[in-house]
């Protein structure tokens, strides 16, 4: 079995501390990393993963996955196009994005 060390987390200060990981209190680099999942919860029993350097997708029948997969790749293709990283994004234009990069047919 594998020791896994635990570390009490000091408490957020402020809300941005928290939506930063904390990552002043604990002097990790300052530079914020983000990574966006898409998880299929609908199922027919085959596994499914595929992973890029900033998305991974998991599960889901063939339809589902391969909707997620899409939808995730005109996603950054659309940051791309912006000049803009993930990590730099804030939530109601990664949704508004995310919305608008979806195939047509699951709107």
């Amino acid at each position: 079995m594998l020791a896994m060390e635990q570390r009490r987390l000091p408490p957020p200060k402020r809300n941005e501390d928290f939506a930063r990981g904390f990552d002043a209190d604990l002097n990790m680099d300052k530079k914020r990393k983000a990574h966006l999942i898409g998880l299929g919860l609908d199922g027919d029993g085959e596994k499914r993963i595929t992973q890029a350097e900033k998305f991974s997708i998991l599960g889901g029948t063939e339809e589902t996955h391969d909707f997620m997969t899409e939808t995730a790749s005109k996603t950054f293709e659309t940051l791309k196009r912006k000049g803009k990283e993930l990590e730099d994004t804030s939530a109601d234009e990664l949704s508004d994005i995310i919305r608008a990069s979806m195939p047509p047919r699951r709107r």
